[in-house]
């Protein structure tokens, strides 16, 4: 189970037709595996995630900022060449991070 349901993420993003709902919830999935990278953090349900009290909000927003992102963004085109992470998901990340490592490094 997502941390963030495409309904969710539509009310997010000012969205109100089903048209888009598969390609929003690959966002909110590739979103959380980001997230997953970028922390080494687990969210899945059916594991302990270190957050007793459920995914804190802050995770969910960075999820739904990074899906967002993804949304508005589908293609790099033309000279611009976008390859950075929103900084806010990248921000949460940081303090949730096990190990922070950052976004483009190797």
């Amino acid at each position: 189970m997502s941390t963030v349901t495409t309904s969710e993420l539509k009310l997010h993003l000012r969205i109100n037709t089903t048209a888009e709902d598969a390609l929003l919830q690959e966002f909110v999935d590739a979103s959380e595996d980001a997230f997953k990278a970028l922390t080494l953090r687990t969210l899945d349900a059916n594991v302990t995630t270190g957050f007793p009290g459920g995914i804190p909000a802050s995770i969910r927003l960075a999820v739904k900022l990074l899906a967002g992102h993804y949304y508005r963004v589908r293609e790099a085109y033309g000279e611009q060449t976008i390859e950075e992470m929103p900084f806010g998901f990248v921000s949460i990340c940081r303090r949730y991070s096990t190990k922070y490592v950052s976004p483009g490094a190797s």
